[in-house]
C-alpha cells in the first residue's frame, strides 16, 4: 500500500479532516488529484479530463483556445481551485475527509486541515501563516482589486473563516450539550446570544475536534462570567 492510501484510509478512519503529505523525493510521482468542477471526479491529469469528457463546457472551450501561457495556467489553476473547493466544502460538512490544497505538506505525516483557508479571490487553499503572502500576489486579486480597497479589508485568513461551511443551530447545540452538566452549563444552553456565539465559533473552526474543545472552554468562561453578573444584579432585577 502506498503512502497515499495509508493517509487516506487513516483519514477515513478518524473524524476529522487532513491534508495528506507529498511523496515526491527526487523523482515527480503524480499522486496529487483534483475534483472535477463538473463531475466530482478525482483525477491527477485535470486538463486531459476536461478536454476528452467536458469538452463542450464554455470555460473549457476557452482553455483550449488560448494560446497565451500565462493567461491559460491561471484560468486551469482557477478550474482546478473552484472544483476542490467544492469537495473541500463537503469535506466539512461531513468532518472527515481529505482536503484538496494548493501546496500539500513536506512531512510525511497528514496534517490537520485546520491549517488551511481558501484565497477569496481565486478559491485555492493556503496555509495560514501563508495566505498573506499568496493574496498579495494572487492574479485574480490584483485584477479586481484597488490600494483604497485593500485599506479596509479584514484579514484574509479571518475573512475566509466566516465563509467556510456555516453551522446550523443544532450543531452549535450539540457541542454544547457534550458539556459537563452544571449551572454554567444551563446558564449557556438558555442564552440565545451565547447559543449564537457558539455557532459562529464552530463557523470558524468546526472542522477542528481541537478547537471545538477550545471552543467549550471559551464558552464555559463566558457562562461562569454570566452566573458573576447575574449574582451581583440579583437585588436589583436588572438580569
Amino acid at each position: 500500500m502506498s503512502r497515499t492510501n495509508v493517509n487516506a484510509s487513516t483519514a477515513a478512519e478518524t473524524d476529522c479532516i487532513t491534508v495528506p503529505a507529498t511523496i515526491n523525493s527526487g523523482k515527480r510521482i503524480r499522486d496529487k488529484k483534483y475534483s472535477c468542477l463538473y463531475c466530482g471526479v478525482a483525477v491527477s491529469q485535470l486538463p486531459r479530463h476536461l478536454t476528452s469528457c467536458h469538452a463542450d463546457e464554455v470555460q473549457v472551450q476557452e482553455l483550449i483556445a488560448i494560446t497565451d501561457h500565462n493567461k491559460r495556467s491561471h484560468l486551469l489553476a482557477r478550474l482546478q481551485h473552484i472544483g476542490n473547493h467544492q469537495h473541500n466544502l463537503q469535506a466539512l460538512r461531513e468532518n472527515k475527509c481529505i482536503m484538496r490544497v494548493v501546496y500539500r505538506p513536506s512531512s510525511k505525516a497528514a496534517r490537520d486541515g485546520s491549517h488551511y483557508v481558501l484565497c477569496l479571490h481565486c478559491y485555492g487553499y493556503y496555509g495560514r501563516r501563508q495566505l498573506w503572502k499568496h493574496v498579495r500576489r494572487c492574479p485574480v486579486g490584483t485584477q479586481t482589486s484597488t490600494n483604497a480597497d485593500r485599506g479596509k479589508r479584514m484579514k484574509p485568513a479571518r475573512a475566509a473563516d466566516q465563509i467556510l461551511a456555516p453551522k446550523s443551530s443544532r450543531e452549535a447545540s450539540t457541542m454544547i450539550s457534550g458539556m459537563r452538566k452544571d449551572n454554567v452549563f444551563m446558564a449557556i444552553r438558555n442564552d440565545n446570544v451565547v447559543c449564537e456565539l457558539a455557532r459562529k465559533l464552530l463557523v470558524r473552526a468546526g472542522h477542528s475536534d481541537h478547537h471545538v474543545s477550545y471552543a467549550r472552554a471559551r464558552l464555559r468562561k463566558l457562562g461562569q462570567l454570566l452566573l458573576q453578573v447575574r449574582r451581583s444584579n440579583a437585588n436589583h432585577g436588572d438580569i
